[in-house]
């Protein structure tokens, strides 16, 4: 398994995100693009995001 390098330990993509919160990953995406979020770094095809910027999405989420 291929380990990230130093500062991009703070990344995460939505699935990983849904499954810690329970929101569901659609949801997480549309609320990022929304927001005209991009992804910090694509890599082989997946999206990551930095943490603290989907975590506050989220919150946002779980507002309404």
């Amino acid at each position: 398994m291929e380990r990230m390098r130093k500062g991009e330990e703070d990344l995460t993509t939505v699935a990983k995100v849904s499954k810690e919160t329970g929101v569901s990953a659609g949801v997480i995406r549309k609320a990022l693009k929304d927001a005209s979020v991009k992804p910090d770094m694509v890599k082989a095809g997946c999206s990551y995001y930095s943490r603290a910027r989907v975590d506050s999405i989220v919150r946002k989420l779980k507002k309404t």
